[in-house]
């Protein structure tokens, strides 16, 4: 591990499963539908990125972005306006405007376990930020992406990206990553490293769907699919 890096998705193989459909330039989960990968090691700081769309019914009221297990879960809290992180026992529930059904968005969520500090960014926008205190758990061995494990609680949505980093992102940065999310593997990188987003032989993205699948762009620890 060096920098930003949380694991080398170039040194490992089968790291992607879906259990849904493949579009254009995204993946559509339906409501029984998920993507899954082993679980990084993710330590006391970090930051999620989601850019998707609400394009079915979910299912069950949970509506869940990402799980790890039980105790760590990004996920619709009891309305469409309320959503919540949740970590190791201690609910972090953030009021935002309705993300299910309502076109594209882009979702951030950062964790600090040493300030007590949960931020979610909604289209590069901060939320009020929670400061219950919480540790990190143990986790167990897959990460999922649209739904839960058990396929009870998908969001029923179709997914564009999804960022993971080791680190908290500056707001700079995660307004940036919402605007141009692709612009990392451009050939112009440098001035995302000024703009606050490391570039991707910094970052570790688990999903980037079809759109650069069909440019073939395999950069430092980036997984193409």
């Amino acid at each position: 591990m060096s920098g930003d890096i949380i694991y080398d998705l170039t040194k490992q193989n089968n790291l992607i499963s879906l259990n849904g459909e493949w579009q254009l330039d995204a993946v559509e989960i339906d409501t029984t539908g998920y993507l899954s990968t082993p679980t990084p090691p993710f330590g006391s700081q970090g930051t999620i990125s989601l850019s998707a769309e609400g394009v079915v019914v979910p299912a069950g009221s949970g509506k869940a972005f990402v799980t790890v297990d039980a105790d760590f879960q990004l996920f619709r809290d009891s309305v469409d306006t309320s959503q919540s992180f949740y970590i190791n026992g201690v609910q972090g529930i953030f009021t935002t405007p309705d993300l299910y059904g309502t076109g594209r968005y882009n979702l951030t969520v950062t964790w600090d376990d040493i300030r007590n500090i949960r931020q979610m960014f909604v289209d590069g926008v901060k939320l009020t930020n929670v400061t219950s205190a919480f540790s990190m758990p143990s986790f167990t061995s897959t990460f999922y992406i649209g739904n839960r494990g058990d396929t009870t609680r998908s969001n029923g949505s179709r997914y564009y990206s999804c960022y993971i980093y080791n680190k908290v992102l500056s707001d700079e940065g995660i307004y940036n990553l919402h605007r141009e999310p692709y612009a990392m593997f451009q050939q112009n990188r440098a001035r995302w490293a000024v703009a606050g987003v490391p570039p991707a032989v910094g970052a570790i993205t688990v999903l980037a769907a079809a759109y650069l699948n069909s440019r073939r762009r395999l950069k430092g620890d980036w997984l193409g699919f």
